[in-house]
């Protein structure tokens, strides 16, 4: 499932927990493998988490959708509160070049 998770949605760093099937929708859950490590000189403390819902492309005609676990942390030097990034890859443009003529 990992592989496909990967090579279909460019997910890396988190861990598949099950898939449902709901309202012709394929739900794929996840949650992170790791804690991220804090930047040197930070203290951070895990601060809850949420369930964030990410709608990714299609399984043929079932669309699709990542359920992610999202955790919370809080920085207990600053004291600002932030949420780990969703697995999906950053969008990237491809420029097109126009042929001469």
């Amino acid at each position: 499932m990992k592989s496909l998770l990967y090579h279909a949605f460019g997910v890396r760093g988190y861990r598949y927990l099950r898939t449902r099937y709901e309202g012709g929708r394929v739900v794929f859950e996840l949650e992170p493998e790791v804690d991220p490590l804090p930047p040197e000189g930070e203290k951070l403390v895990r601060h809850g988490f949420r369930w964030r819902t990410l709608r990714t492309v299609s399984i043929g005609l079932k669309p699709v959708v990542l359920k992610v676990k999202v955790p919370r942390w809080r920085n207990t030097t600053t004291g600002v509160e932030f949420e780990q990034p969703p697995p999906l890859p950053t969008r990237t443009r491809k420029s097109r070049t126009r042929s001469p003529g």
